[in-house]
């Protein structure tokens, strides 16, 4: 059981790290997927969906959760950029 609590310990480490190096994903990224995975949830269990719309709910949700993900990496590499540029 150790073994365990002590992998769980190193991601949970590792992901503090990420999250300290990539600010855009901390404060940008993060809280709107947790919202979104919030709406999703409230979505699927509050409706009757039949299959096929919640798989199409699903991947609009997935999408939105990967096109934030990857703004929020566009807009820390521009910044990122501008100041580099600005040093020089």
């Amino acid at each position: 059981m150790s073994g365990v609590r002590n992998f769980v310990a190193a991601v949970a480490h590792r992901t503090s790290l990420f999250l300290d190096d990539h600010w855009a994903f901390k404060y940008y990224v993060v809280p709107i997927v947790l919202m979104a995975t919030v709406l999703f949830a409230l979505a699927m269990g509050a409706s009757r969906l039949t299959t096929s719309q919640s798989v199409e709910l699903l991947a609009a949700f997935l999408f939105i959760c990967f096109s934030v993900a990857a703004s929020g990496v566009l807009l820390e590499k521009g910044i990122v950029w501008a100041q580099n540029r600005r040093q020089n």
